[in-house]
């Protein structure tokens, strides 16, 4: 991944326009090649237990909750924990008890360490997972430019390529820096078409 203050002028950016988690199905690839399938299920008890929470309390009161039980975190990483499905593991096996405690959940207390374990495993084949993609993505979007005679030093507009395995992705290159943008956060991540 980098860093977009990192970008220069006639860099490439190549997005995946797929719908699915191909990193997420490689990440549970790896996982079971590795013998830790149930890793997934395991380290998903800590969402399990606030999932569970929230239908008896909206999200402030679980956030309330979890402050009260101990945990240092802000409300905004807290919310996070709550709303992002993304989110794998708490970065703190602590917070982990903090929500066994707030949510009352007993399963999550007894295998907090296993809970937490699972959690990085599963951080760890996503990075590996996105390294693989990232040079599968490589090596094949070179080759597809390389087949279909196009120049790099001279695109100028998006160009789309299929990629077996991958799908649709979208090559773009960085003409120009402009000056930074916000950006609602439910659109990190997406091309966003200048009006």
């Amino acid at each position: 991944m980098i860093d977009p203050e990192s970008l220069d002028t006639g860099n490439f950016i190549v997005v995946r326009e797929a719908s699915k988690d191909i990193i997420r199905e490689l990440a549970d690839e790896i996982l079971s090649n590795s013998g830790m399938a149930e890793s997934c299920e395991l380290a998903a008890k800590w969402k399990d237990a606030l999932e569970m929470e929230g239908l008896f309390s909206d999200a402030d009161e679980i956030c309330r909750k979890i402050q009260s039980a101990g945990c240092r975190k802000n409300i905004f990483t807290i919310r996070q924990w709550i709303k992002n499905e993304d989110r794998i593991i708490p970065q703190d096996k602590e917070d982990l008890k903090y929500i066994a405690i707030a949510t009352e959940d007993a399963v999550l207390a007894e295998k907090l360490d296993e809970v937490y374990e699972a959690g990085k495993n599963v951080q760890r084949a996503h990075i590996r997972a996105g390294q693989a993609l990232s040079e599968r993505l490589k090596q094949q979007v070179a080759e597809k430019l390389t087949a279909s005679g196009i120049d790099p030093y001279n695109i100028w507009d998006p160009i789309t390529l299929y990629i077996e395995g991958i799908g649709n992705v979208k090559i773009l290159k960085v003409i120009d820096k402009g000056s930074i943008i916000c950006v609602d956060a439910l659109n990190v991540n997406r091309i966003i078409e200048e009006s």
